[in-house]
């Protein structure tokens, strides 16, 4: 590549990154949703197949996030979420990954028995905090309060890893797409 899109991609090189995904998610074919929609070929991007607490493309974010916070010299990430986000078992499983604490703002309250997501969450070892109906902002700000005033060195997230840092993950995923697509014997009916 070259001009501008060449620019991004080497600066983007040069960006810490922490290594979460093991290379490339495969694309998959997606015949029988082809012969539905009558269009094709169509194919899918299998994030769902990172080996990072059980998959998702949000680790794509967190490989750049992560980095960052490594470089700032923060020991815990702290995050925000749903009470089952995957963001936020993800980012669970990134830091016990990088050897640093993990503390979630879910938004709810705590449930008797924890499933799904949050029990995860609790065999990664990240530390829960529940809004219970407060302003979520006042709850993030206290964690992170609670966390410097103990000596820790917290580094947010923001919901979903959406922000600039964490954007670069999907910056990332272009090149590895149209590596992937290049020698397809039939390539997809419209790239985007």
């Amino acid at each position: 590549m070259s001009g501008a899109s060449g620019d991004v991609l080497r600066r983007l090189e040069k960006t810490p990154r922490f290594p979460l995904l093991c290379g490339p998610t495969p694309l998959h074919r997606m015949e029988q949703l082809e012969q539905a929609l009558g269009c094709g070929p169509l194919y899918i991007k299998r994030d769902d197949l990172t080996p990072l607490g059980l998959g998702g493309n949000k680790a794509r974010k967190l490989e750049f996030l992560v980095a960052d916070a490594l470089a700032r010299g923060a020991n815990t990430l702290v995050t925000v979420g749903g009470v089952q986000t995957n963001h936020g078992r993800l980012t669970a499983a990134a830091a016990a990954k990088a050897g640093l604490a993990c503390t979630l703002v879910l938004e709810g309250s705590r449930p008797e028995v924890p499933s799904g997501n949050l029990l995860l969450d609790c065999l990664l070892g990240a530390s829960l905090v529940y809004t219970d109906g407060q302003p979520v902002q006042d709850i993030v700000d206290h964690a992170l309060k609670r966390l410097t005033d103990a000596g820790k060195k917290p580094y947010f997230i923001p919901e979903g890893g959406s922000n600039a840092v964490g954007s670069a993950g999907y910056r990332a995923l272009f090149p590895e797409q149209l590596r992937q697509l290049a020698p397809l014997p039939e390539p997809p009916a419209r790239r985007l």
